[in-house]
């Protein structure tokens, strides 16, 4: 299934093949938990949930769309109704335009 990655370190988004198993998803976020929420009617954002806990001085962050900023890697996929992950339908080229990438230094001057 196609999937958006989106890598904080390099500040790149780029598509990418997973199969089914979860531990694609913790290699690509590199963490052990991941959370998931819905970032569109069809479209789920997966984020390593101590992403803030195991936070340093060099963990990079994103935002999508002006929100709220995330620790570490992403990734977009979609879902089926019945919530299984599918391939996403977000256009590559359109997230690049609404992701922003911070360091931690970048985020505590706009606090």
């Amino acid at each position: 299934m196609r999937a958006i990655f989106i890598d904080s370190e390099n500040e790149t988004l780029e598509n990418v093949e997973l199969g089914d198993d979860p531990s694609e998803i913790t290699s690509l976020l590199k963490c052990d938990l991941f959370d998931v929420v819905r970032v569109t009617a069809e479209d789920d954002l997966f984020v390593d949930d101590e992403g803030l806990l195991k936070a340093t001085e060099a963990t990079k962050f994103f935002m999508i769309a002006r929100g709220v900023p995330l620790a570490g890697n992403g990734l977009i996929l979609g879902h089926t109704e019945a919530g299984d992950s599918t391939s996403t339908k977000m256009n590559l080229y359109m997230l690049g335009q609404s992701t922003e990438f911070l360091s931690l230094n970048e985020m505590k001057e706009g606090i």
